[in-house]
C-alpha cells in the first residue's frame, strides 16, 4: 500500500492533523493521510549527534510528540513529528 513502508512495526495517529505515523523498523517514519490513506512524506529519525536511529518500534502520539521504543532497548524516545529529531530519552 505505502511504497516507503516495508514492514509494519508501529503506527500511531495524530487525530488533530489526521496524520498516521508509520515505522517499519528502520530509521524512517512515514506520514500517511488518515482519511485517504495516501502516503504524504517520510522523515529520518536522528539522535542529537545527527546519526540516524534505526529499529524504531511501537509508536504512540502523546502531547504533540511521537513516542517510540527502540527494539532491544529499555527506553522510550520522544520524537519531534516535524523534524524527526529525538528530543528526549527515558530509560526504564
Amino acid at each position: 500500500m505505502w511504497n516507503s513502508v516495508k514492514q509494519g512495526w508501529g503506527i500511531t495517529l495524530d487525530a488533530k492533523s489526521d496524520t498516521l505515523y508509520v515505522t517499519d523498523g528502520s530509521d524512517k517514519i512515514t506520514r500517511v493521510n488518515a482519511k485517504t490513506l495516501e502516503e504524504q512524506s517520510q522523515m529520518t529519525v536522528y539522535n542529537k549527534d545527527g546519526s540516524p536511529q534505526s529499529l524504531l518500534n511501537e509508536l504512540e502520539f502523546v502531547g504533540g510528540y511521537i513516542w517510540a521504543n527502540i527494539f532491544y532497548q529499555n527506553a522510550m524516545y520522544k520524537i519531534c513529528p516535524c523534524t524527526g529529531a529525538i528530543l528526549e530519552r527515558i530509560d526504564f
